[in-house]
């Protein structure tokens, strides 16, 4: 079964704490991590709480913290593999 998508404020939570794990992770202040970004602490401490904040300035910490998106967000769900041809013709024979 297929989880539905996650949303835009739980995609959030989860930068939110990728972004503050890896600014800890490298004893960076917030105050630190805006400076080398350009940002202001209130805009790096909107991002470590999940707040909307404009995608320039996700990408600024995000690059200041050598994280790429796909390092950050959690693994797609897959949907089931379609059946294999052998499948389907087995589920035939038992129908009969």
């Amino acid at each position: 079964m297929i989880a539905a998508p996650l949303t835009p404020e739980a995609l959030r939570a989860q930068i939110a704490g990728e972004v503050r794990r890896q600014r800890l992770a490298r004893h960076l202040t917030q105050n630190a991590l805006g400076q080398m970004t350009g940002l202001t602490r209130q805009t790096v401490i909107a991002i470590e709480s999940g707040q909307p904040v404009s995608g320039q300035s996700l990408l600024a910490v995000m690059a200041a913290l050598g994280l790429r998106a796909a390092s950050t967000l959690p693994p797609a769900e897959k949907e089931p593999a379609p059946p294999t041809l052998k499948a389907l013709m087995r589920a035939q024979r038992l129908r009969g």
